[in-house]
């Protein structure tokens, strides 16, 4: 398996991360994996803000608190770990550049970075803040991002201090060929 197809299927999301610092070098390498996600027309809506300030990353953490948001599947507080990462990378777009696929070229912009960092010994954690006027709004103001701005994600990054595992569902169970509910193996037509 080439080294691409591994780090994708190798990358999973972390929420606990070493207290070790994360270099310049490496935060400039995902910063520029993101910059080459492709995007509509090649706008290239996005601006990164890279948080490293305690107390910043501590408030971001606090917007993210919702009664909806308030644990996980291992009964941890979600978000709680946002303060201690290393840096957060978030992820902006400028809607008004970009009006069709601007939520589509920041997410793409965060799967590359997230990728990159897999890739780099990092780990990550990809959280949604679009569609979320409250978080995002919140974030906006800490942050100072501009009105026509929207914020897509945040991605948190560090060394991995867990190693989860992950699986998915099996192509039969997601592909079809041709039509949906279709045959998910590709079947020659034949010739009439």
């Amino acid at each position: 398996m080439n080294a691409v197809l591994k780090s994708i299927e190798d990358r999973r999301s972390i929420r606990k991360f070493r207290p070790d610092s994360v270099d310049d070098e490496k935060i400039n390498a995902i910063l520029n994996a993101g910059r080459w996600a492709p995007s509509f027309l090649n706008l290239q809506p996005w601006k990164f803000i890279v948080v490293k300030d305690k107390a910043i990353k501590k408030q971001m953490g606090e917007k993210l608190r919702l009664p909806f948001l308030l644990t996980d599947y291992r009964g941890t507080t979600v978000y709680d770990f946002i303060a201690e990462v290393p840096a957060v990378i978030v992820v902006c777009v400028d809607a008004q550049k970009d009006k069709l696929h601007h939520v589509e070229a920041g997410a793409i912009a965060t799967q590359n970075m997230s990728l990159a960092a897999h890739s780099l010994g990092l780990g990550s954690y990809w959280i949604g803040v679009f569609n979320h006027s409250y978080i995002e709004d919140g974030i906006k103001k800490i942050l100072q991002v501009p009105t026509e701005f929207r914020i897509i994600s945040l991605l948190p990054l560090g060394f991995p201090d867990e190693f989860p595992t992950g699986k998915r569902d099996n192509l039969e169970h997601l592909v079809y060929y041709e039509k949906f509910g279709g045959s998910w193996k590709h079947e020659e037509p034949m010739d009439s």
